[in-house]
């Protein structure tokens, strides 16, 4: 599955962590294997069964994943399961099937022979692995500033009626005006979406299911189309998270969070400590800002900030010095010292959290290896 690899090593290829994936120095891309497995997958260009090169950046995804190449500026998905993998057209490529190969990346396209192209970001959307918030649709940013998303658009594109798209489709602001001015894109599973918009200043808009207010719109209303969220100056990153574990009403835990100028601003589902208030009192509908102790200090030099995908919604922030602070889920209401320290990359997390260090180590929670430097195949 995803081709063998020969026998490498050494630190110095580990570029990037982002969900399950780590991208390497010379652009290859290979998933890497949840605890205790130790099993490093490259993804391979379906056409020549060689890696996929000059990888940019990648979404990890419900039974798919989609990566940005950076020569082409154009994107290619892959079945990372083969019954499930493009049952709703999450790959993209035109086609909805139930059964193919794994980790053999194709093109996404706008129509049939015609690839989506000017790609100049994908969605950050590391969502659940199955089960209950499927994460089946991607999007991507052009450089005119227009989203394009494909797979289930139920949520995002068509009210919550049915909706799977095997071809990218603009978003639109009215049902035809194509949203412009789009930097970033983030996605909860494949029910909401929040993009950072240029305007005189960044502003964050919001749209998609909203059961515990993570739209952050202050109401749990579902919002067909894009929405602007106050309490924010200078957004620069969003995140959303479905998290995994059902609440008592049967429905998922849901939450979301910014980085707003050096700190961070999180709201919805509060249950699990998500929105960092140093309470469980939920949900939380405006931006509220992160703080080291309850009502003390923001936390603040946040260098990135990633988003988890079981074990109640959960977010980390990378700060400047290299360290983790971590919270909602497994981590606590407030947010926690993380022990994995020298951080150059952090990618996804669950009751775990994925990152690479500035030995070239990748880390997932206390278990540490070498990537693979080796030669793919």
């Amino acid at each position: 599955m995803g081709g063998a690899m020969a026998a490498g090593g050494g630190s110095g290829c580990a570029k990037v962590a982002k969900g399950r994936y780590l991208i390497r120095a010379d652009g290859a891309l290979l998933l890497e294997g949840d605890p205790p497995a130790t099993s490093q997958t490259a993804v391979l260009d379906a056409s020549t069964v060689t890696p996929l090169t000059d990888v940019a950046d990648v979404q990890d995804a419900t039974y798919h994943g989609c990566a940005l190449q950076g020569s082409t500026q154009t994107v290619w998905c892959w079945r990372t399961d083969t019954v499930n993998g493009n049952v709703n057209g999450q790959l993209g490529n035109g086609a909805t099937d139930k059964s193919g190969a794994a980790f053999r990346a194709t093109q996404v396209l706008v129509s049939a022979g015609l690839p989506l192209t000017n790609v100049v970001a994908i969605a950050d959307g590391e969502t659940s692995q199955g089960g209950l918030a499927p994460g089946e649709s991607s999007c991507a940013v052009t450089g005119d500033g227009k989203l394009y998303c494909w797979g289930v658009l139920s949520y995002i594109a068509n009210k919550g009626v049915d909706l799977a798209a095997p071809f990218a489709t603009v978003m639109t602001t009215d049902g035809s005006t194509p949203l412009t001015g789009v930097q970033s894109v983030a996605l909860d599973a494949s029910l909401s979406a929040c993009a950072i918009v240029q305007g005189s200043t960044n502003e964050l808009w919001c749209w998609g299911y909203n059961n515990y207010g993570q739209l952050g719109l202050g109401d749990t209303a579902l919002h067909q189309y894009p929405t602007k969220v106050g309490g924010l100056t200078n957004p620069r990153k969003v995140v959303m998270n479905g998290g995994y574990t059902l609440v008592a009403n049967g429905d998922v835990q849901r939450a979301a969070c910014a980085i707003d100028g050096d700190n961070v601003k999180c709201w919805g589902y509060n249950g699990s400590g998500s929105v960092a208030t140093g309470t469980t009192e939920s949900p939380v509908f405006a931006p509220t800002t992160v703080r080291l102790t309850a009502g003390g200090v923001a936390l603040n030099d946040i260098a990135d900030l990633h988003s988890g995908d079981e074990s109640g919604p959960a977010f980390c922030a990378l700060i400047t010095d290299g360290t983790l602070r971590c919270w909602g889920g497994p981590f606590g209401n407030l947010p926690a010292l993380n022990a994995i320290s020298n951080v150059t990359s952090l990618g996804g997390l669950d009751s775990n959290v994925r990152a690479i260090t500035a030995d070239g180590v990748y880390h997932e929670g206390s278990t540490s290896r070498q990537p693979n430097c080796g030669a793919l195949d």
